[in-house]
């Protein structure tokens, strides 16, 4: 009985000994993987904030391209660059932590294109200012509308919220006055007092009746496709406008009026050029009509694809000028 119990004593002793050798064994392994997903996640992490500080900038600066440098956080680093492509921006994200490295690459492209219009009342508008609202929201535009009254202040504001200003000829010009007058995006504007002094196009205008403008230059983005000659760009005979007195030295006219060498009527100014004082912040573009009187819904198609293609031209080609939207997150 007692060698028995002998052997099996041993017996357990020999199991348990074996067993807590194997353990013994395994415990380096496993805790060098519990190490390894510990660090590859926190990696991933630090790859992940990179990523959204860098998109957040980007919402708020679609310009931005200089990135992030190696930047420490939370224990480890990430670094993040920003590269434009073809038609979209590149934005890669690399996340360090001890001796883990991840990236996110984020493709991001032109969102919505914001327009702030000018217009005389908000609420409610105008016919006509609610007509031009719904064109510009067939484009696919987003439109948001303030007043000729509001104060400087929210001007600025709403100037540093969107991509483009297009001002209606409904506005009262005393009222708009010179807060437009160096705005840094692109203006489009139709109302003929406010093309002079308080946009820079010239020192005084005039005003003619008729259908017609005369295109002058078919080799621009506005006007590329018309024949140079007369173009009907409305289907009733109102009063269109156009420059007069002294002209913006950095001005190119487009079109003129009928009959009217050198009277222009479409105009634009690329940014950095002169207006008739100073150099103008961003593209702009004075369209010939304008006066108080005119029906927008008679603006034929030649008109519409004008306003349009000055909408386009006056934000500029490079994407970077527009909102930017997340199209994919890809993980390494």
């Amino acid at each position: 009985m007692g060698k028995a119990m002998l052997i099996v004593v041993l017996g357990i002793t020999l199991v348990a000994g074996k067993t807590l050798t194997g353990l013994n064994e395994r415990s380096l392994p496993l805790s060098q993987s519990a190490s390894e997903y510990c660090e590859s996640l926190l990696a991933r992490n630090l790859a992940d904030s990179g990523a959204n500080i860098a998109i957040s900038r980007l919402f708020r600066e679609p310009q931005w391209r200089s990135g992030l440098g190696s930047t420490n956080f939370n224990g480890g680093q990430y670094n993040v660059t920003v590269m434009d492509l073809d038609t979209t921006v590149l934005l890669t994200s690399t996340g360090k932590y001890g001796n883990a490295q991840k990236s996110v690459k984020v493709t991001l492209a032109p969102g919505v294109l914001q327009v702030l219009l000018v217009v005389r009342n908000t609420n409610p508008l105008t016919n006509q200012d609610a007509a031009k609202k719904a064109r510009l929201e067939s484009w696919g535009y987003g439109v948001n509308v303030i007043a000729d009254l509001a104060p400087q202040s929210e001007f600025d504001s709403a100037v540093s919220r969107n991509q483009v200003v297009y001002v209606s000829e409904e506005v009262n010009h005393g009222y708009v006055d010179n807060k437009l007058l160096w705005a840094p995006i692109g203006l489009v504007n139709e109302d003929k007092d406010l093309s002079d002094h308080q946009i820079g196009f010239s020192t005084s205008f005039r005003t003619w009746t008729g259908l017609d403008i005369t295109i002058i230059n078919n080799t621009h983005p506005i006007t590329a496709g018309f024949s140079p000659g007369n173009l009907r760009i409305t289907n009733e005979t109102w009063n269109l406008h156009r420059a007069d007195g002294g002209f913006a030295p950095g001005g190119v006219s487009l079109a003129e009026k009928p009959a009217q060498p050198g009277k222009p009527a479409l105009m634009v100014i690329e940014k950095g050029h002169a207006l008739i004082f100073g150099l103008a912040p961003a593209r702009r573009v004075r369209l010939p009509w304008g006066n108080h009187s005119i029906d927008f819904n008679t603006i034929n198609q030649n008109g519409l694809t004008i306003m349009r293609r000055a909408i386009e031209w006056a934000v500029g080609d490079n994407p970077a000028n527009r909102p930017l939207r997340v199209v994919t997150w890809k993980e390494d």
